[in-house]
């Protein structure tokens, strides 16, 4: 179950949530992913990043597991 859900101001994000599992990202494409293992505060730093699309493309896309859920 998700613990928070944040839409944010981004060209290619629309929200992002997180859960104890990891994290969710939904793309204003339409797709969901979830990224197994991603922190709490590694999603809450993507949330507050001036680029939150620059940060997942470094941070987050390279370094963990993920599946399309939706």
């Amino acid at each position: 179950m998700i613990s928070w859900r944040h839409d944010i101001n981004s060209t290619n994000v629309a929200s992002l949530g997180w859960d104890t599992d990891g994290g969710y990202v939904k793309f204003h494409s339409g797709g969901t992913y979830f990224y197994r293992g991603v922190s709490r505060q590694r999603m809450v730093a993507m949330l507050r990043a001036a680029s939150p699309g620059k940060y997942f493309r470094k941070k987050i896309y390279p370094n963990y597991e993920w599946e399309k859920i939706a």
